[in-house]
Parts: C-alpha cells; structure tokens; sequence
C-alpha cells in the first residue's frame, strides 16, 4: 500500500512541474502597509486588490489602525492596489504592478500621494 502512494505522490509532483502551479490554481497572499506622505502607518484605509489584465477588483478590505493589510487565497496573477477613504473617495498611491505566485506571500508598501 505505501508504494502506491509514493507513486501517486510522484506523479502528482510531475504534474505540478509540467503544467506549473498556476495552472493549478493554487492561491498566493498579499500583506502590506499603507503609510501616509509621512511614512506613519495609515490606518482605516480600504484596500482593494485588483486584477490589472482584466480592471476586476478580486479582494476589498480596511486596513488596521497601524495601516496593516493582509488578502489571503488570491489567485496567481498581476494586481495593483486601490486605496479609499473611510467616505468611498479613491484615494491616490504610489502601488505598482505586483505579482502573485501560486502558494506565496507578497509584501507590499504603498504610500499614499497628497492631492495638490
């Protein structure tokens, strides 16, 4: 019986390397910190996570008090960050392209831009 499953095992860790793993659909993270024009922690920011290939927004949530964000089980692709007041106002960030790998955690800093 053990000899099947390390074959079994075997075969799924080929397959895994042959389609690679976001054909798989295996979910990464992002964590992150949205700080002010004053480099503090800006906290009770929402933070939307969203898809640059297709402009769908995939995750939203409000940062804690210390400006702490963290999306779990975000699948494996591009995102840009989008920051909004506690109103629904876009607020503007410095967020560039990130990428998700499948199975990994991402950390980003995004730095909130003053509107002149």
């Amino acid at each position: 019986m053990t000899i099947k499953y390390w074959a079994v095992a075997v075969c799924l860790a080929a397959l895994a390397l042959s389609a690679g793993c976001q054909d798989l659909n295996i979910p990464g993270n992002l964590a992150g910190q949205v700080l002010n024009e004053a480099g503090q922690g800006q906290g009770y920011i929402t933070v939307s996570a969203v898809d640059v290939e297709t402009n769908a927004e995939v995750a939203r949530l409000t940062a804690e008090d210390a400006g702490n964000f963290f999306f779990e089980k975000i699948d494996a692709g591009t995102y840009i960050i989008k920051t909004y007041s506690m109103a629904g106002k876009e607020l503007l960030n410095d967020s560039e392209p990130v990428g998700i790998g499948a199975g990994r955690t991402i950390t980003v800093t995004v730095t909130l831009i003053p509107e002149e």
